[in-house]
């Protein structure tokens, strides 16, 4: 009878530990859910996500005009293609650059005409040989004719023509189109034949060698960016490349329609590869 009565007590015993364990375990378990939770958290707290795109300075983008009007020749250039400061684009010609290179040389004749009769009558009204009233004239017509002249000095300088080959005789028909930069071409709306008036753009250009990352951070997120903080890039297209960046600079004011600032990130890895205008998905490091 003894034994009948502690062979069910050991089985009550047995079962009430096996009831005890489950509950140890869903204890543990939830301690681990608990954990994990807390560690994602404070990763996110570490991590700012933005979005952006690859850009470049305002300087380095350039809108070339036609300098005046004329007719487009010998367009030599095509989107994509690279090209170096300097370097001739197109040709315009119009019968407007050969009579303003005309009116040049009369008004340079004029104005030395000018100088010269001033400096003579200065002389006169110094021995009071001239009245007050004729010196004042004389003067009137030297400033005149000096302004004049060069106001299309200024004109050919800036279209270009050598002043030095105007004093020879030597009258250009055309003015060649130059590149104020190195880089590559991002528009070309200039056609062969084609008349283009005054301030009509003809190309596009891009210095690309100083690409950077612009993104927006909401404004809650400004006051945790700091400069030289690192920042990780995808692109829509190549998810699984992580680019790097470092930030360098912080915009001071926020925009009211996105309620976020710009920050600019300078690129430490993909610069040969990213194309300006690109779309990226970033992380701001913070810790």
């Amino acid at each position: 009878m003894k034994n009948t009565i502690a062979i069910i007590a050991l089985f009550f015993l047995a079962a009430s530990c096996q009831e005890a364990e489950p509950e140890e375990q869903q204890v543990q378990e939830e301690e681990t859910v608990e954990t994990t939770v807390e560690k994602v958290a404070v990763s996110n707290d570490s991590i700012i996500e933005c979005t952006g795109n690859i850009s470049v300075a305002p300087e380095s983008r350039v809108s070339i005009h036609s300098p005046i009007g004329g007719i487009v020749k010998s367009v030599r250039i095509m989107e994509g293609e690279q090209v170096k400061k300097g370097q001739q684009l197109a040709v315009l010609e119009h019968l407007s650059i050969i009579q303003l290179q005309e009116d040049y040389l009369a008004a340079k004749s004029q104005y030395e005409f000018e100088q010269k009769n001033y400096e003579r009558k200065s002389k006169l009204y110094k021995q009071e040989v001239i009245s007050d009233k004729e010196i004042d004239l004389a003067k009137q017509a030297f400033q005149s004719a000096q302004a004049h002249f060069e106001g299309l000095k200024t004109q050919l300088s800036f279209l270009g023509i050598s002043l030095n080959q105007l004093a020879e005789g030597k009258i250009r028909r055309s003015i060649p189109i130059r590149s104020p930069i190195s880089g590559s071409v991002v528009h070309v709306a200039a056609k062969n034949g084609q008349y283009a008036a005054q301030d009509t753009q003809l190309f596009g250009l891009m210095d690309d060698a100083h690409k950077h990352v612009e993104l927006e951070v909401f404004a809650a997120d400004a006051n945790r960016v700091k400069e030289g903080q690192i920042i990780r890039l995808r692109t829509a297209d190549d998810s699984e490349t992580v680019y790097e960046a470092t930030v360098f600079l912080i915009g001071k004011s926020i925009d009211p329609g996105s309620n976020s600032i710009r920050v600019h990130g300078e690129l430490l890895t993909g610069k040969d590869v990213l194309i300006t205008g690109t779309a990226v998905f970033a992380e701001i490091l913070t810790d």
